[in-house]
C-alpha cells in the first residue's frame, strides 16, 4: 500500500487501484485517498453532498438486500429487451448499477465484479449491470473490464 500511497495523478491513482491485488473495498479507498490528497476542497464538497443526501432520506425506499426489485424492462447491449423476470428465471441475480465508463468508481466496480463473476455462476447466480449508457459506451465498459454478465441501459435512470 505504501506505493500506492506515492502516487502523484489521479489517473495514476485509479490504474494503481486497478493493478492492486486486493479487495473491492480497498482498491476503492486508494481512489478516495488520492482524491483527498489531490484536491482537499473537492473531497469536502464530496463529503458535504453526502452528507446533505443522508439528511434528505436519499435512497430511504431503495430496495434492501433480500428485498424483491422493483419489474423492469430494459435493453441489453444487442437492443434486446430484458426483464427482471427473465432474468430471475435463470437463478439468483445480484444487480448493479454503474454511473458509467467515465467514473473510476463505476470501472473499478465493474472490473472487481467481472473478477468475481465466474464464482458467482458457481454457486447459481448471475450479475446484471444497469447503467444510463448509450450502448457504444456500454459495450466498450464491458469489453474494457471482460465482464460475461449483461449489461443493461436505463437511458433515464427511471429505474435507477
Amino acid at each position: 500500500m505504501a506505493a500506492v500511497e506515492q502516487v502523484m495523478t489521479f489517473e495514476q491513482a485509479v490504474q494503481a487501484a486497478i493493478d492492486l491485488d486486493a479487495p473491492l473495498s480497498e482498491r476503492l479507498a486508494v481512489i478516495a485517498a488520492a482524491i483527498r490528497r489531490l484536491d482537499t476542497s473537492y473531497a469536502d464538497a464530496a463529503d458535504r453532498m453526502v452528507m446533505r443526501l443522508q439528511d434528505k432520506g436519499a435512497g430511504a425506499t431503495a430496495p434492501r438486500p433480500g428485498d424483491a426489485m422493483p419489474a423492469f424492462l430494459l435493453p441489453d447491449e444487442n437492443g434486446r429487451l430484458v426483464s427482471l423476470a427473465e432474468v430471475l428465471a435463470n437463478g439468483p441475480v445480484a444487480i448493479t448499477f454503474l454511473r458509467g465508463h467515465w467514473c473510476p468508481f463505476c470501472r473499478l466496480n465493474a472490473i472487481g465484479i467481472a473478477e468475481v463473476q465466474q464464482e458467482i455462476a458457481a454457486i447459481g447466480g448471475q450479475v446484471v449491470a444497469i447503467t444510463p449508457e448509450r450502448r457504444k459506451f456500454s459495450t466498450a465498459l464491458k469489453s474494457r473490464v471482460g465482464a460475461q454478465f449483461s449489461f443493461l441501459t436505463d437511458m433515464d435512470n427511471g429505474y435507477a
